[in-house]
Order: structure tokens, then sequence, then C-alpha cells
């Protein structure tokens, strides 16, 4: 159970994308942001001779090397942020029982299931419709969030493993 539980932790995915690298063009760092610390990269590589014939993550055109071209790339999505969450923490053997100790918790029915923690560290709302959580490489639309949910920015969401669905169970929603 918990080895099944890390690995849907691995694959929280939206819209079919499995990458957890951002997709921002010129988010040279994978910090989802497009700013001077993706721009101070892409001068030492414009600068260095082995990024003219050899692959360089500054080569975002991947023709000729680092160059001005990439430059205007980069500029093209300059301070976009590229909307994402973060697995933040979870509970792969949930044990807890009343009475509660600190970082115990229960389900909406009372019950001590697993759950994943998610954080925004955006400045964006993000929308969950469209997103899945899963334990099954071959399965990766297995669990869908309910449409509708959102994190706002800065906030948790805390979602209990336990099979049980909104229909059933609403105290867990």
């Amino acid at each position: 159970m918990k080895i099944s539980l890390l690995s849907a932790l691995l694959t929280v995915f939206s819209g079919g994308s499995t990458n957890a690298k951002s997709l921002l063009l010129g988010d040279l760092n994978s910090d989802y942001t497009v700013d001077i610390r993706d721009l101070r990269i892409l001068g030492w590589q414009w600068l260095d001779p082995g990024c003219l014939v050899y692959d360089c993550s500054g080569n975002l055109d991947g023709v000729d090397g680092v160059n001005f071209a990439d430059f205007a790339l980069l500029a093209q999505n300059w301070q976009i942020v590229d909307p994402h969450i973060v697995i933040s923490e979870f509970m792969a053997s949930n044990a807890s029982q009343v009475p509660l100790e600190e970082g115990e918790l229960l389900d909406g029915n009372g019950d001590s299931s697993d759950w994943i923690e998610i954080y925004n560290p955006t400045y964006t709302t993000i929308y969950l419709d469209g997103w899945y959580l899963t334990n099954d490489d071959d399965n990766l639309t297995m669990w869908q969030f309910p449409d509708g949910l959102r994190i706002e920015p800065g906030e948790f969401l805390i979602v209990f493993a336990s099979k049980k669905t909104f229909e059933l169970y609403p105290d867990n929603y």
C-alpha cells in the first residue's frame, strides 16, 4: 500500500501530461517562471563557445546554438508563470484515531484514510478540472478531481485516498 500510494504521488498530471517540468519556453531553470534567473543562464550559455555547436538548454529554437533568436523566444514569455501544484505531504499508512495528536487527520466520516496534501505555490488560482491522481502507469486517468475544484494561491488541499465518492460520502469533500 505504501509503495502504491507513493507511486500515486509521483503521478499527478493535467490534460494527459505526466511531465513535471515546466512547459514554458524560456524557463531554463524549471521554476515555472521566465525571469532574470533564466536570462542569466541564457547569457552564460550564449557566451560559452561550446553552446555554438552542442545542445544547450538555452538553445530554445534548436537551431545554430544559443543566439539572439533564443533571446527573443525567452523575451516572448518574460514574467509569465506556468501554473503548477506541488505534492507537499502525504500519509501512506494513516493510523490516526480519536483523540487526535498534532498532525493527525481523519476523513469526513471519522475514518483514518491515507491522504495527500497538495499545495498551490503560485499567485494564480489553479482549477483542477481535467487533472488526475493515479498509482498505475498504465491507467493515468484512474481518479479524476471533481469538476469545479480549485486551489487558491498559497492554499493547501487534502485529498483522502479512501475510494469514497462524493455521492456516497459528501462529508469528505
